[in-house]
């Protein structure tokens, strides 16, 4: 064996360019092994430092009310992540809820307008009963032998047309 090893290391005498040429991309393996190692370290030491992130998220979350880590990661990237069944069914009640409120107040506002709607007709209508009282208290005053002329006539069943319209068209 001492003859093979000096077999062998006799080019390497015979040519010092060629022995530095094999030491330095030795060393080059040797350097990019060492840089390979530790960009592996630091990968490792990257996910235990998200793990413990995450560990502490999940305490802070324990302590804030319980709120599941999963939602951390649903917020992150929501397109990818399905809640849970139970947070599902929670959202759909909530949507629910909002969606009988938005109808009660709807149907609150709609019995208001209504109302109003109503008072305003009758007040309408007890405008127009008032008139047609004061018409025959005038016509009792005047007496029976004036009736009134039938432009009169017709102006006011014009006026009681128009306030009827006006009327409908507050209703609709």
């Amino acid at each position: 064996m001492n003859a093979e090893a000096f077999r062998l290391r006799a080019p390497r005498a015979a040519d010092p360019a060629g022995a530095a040429a094999e030491e330095g991309t030795a060393a080059a393996a040797a350097a990019a092994a060492a840089t390979v190692a530790a960009a592996a370290a630091a990968t490792v030491a990257a996910a235990a430092a998200a793990a413990a992130t995450v560990a502490a998220a999940a305490e802070a979350a324990a302590d804030n009310g319980g709120i599941d880590v999963r939602l951390l990661a649903y917020n992150r990237n929501p397109t990818n992540y399905h809640l849970p069944p139970q947070q599902q069914q929670q959202q759909q009640q909530q949507q629910q809820e909002e969606q009988q409120q938005q109808r009660a107040q709807q149907q609150q506002e709609k019995s208001q307008l209504k109302r109003q709607q109503e008072k305003q007709q009758n007040h309408l209508s007890m405008q127009q009963q008032g008139q047609k009282q004061h018409l025959q208290q005038q016509q009792q005053q005047q007496g029976p032998q004036q009736h009134p002329p039938p432009q009169q006539q017709q102006q006011q069943e014009q006026q009681q047309q128009e306030q009827q319209q006006q009327q409908h068209q507050q209703q609709q």
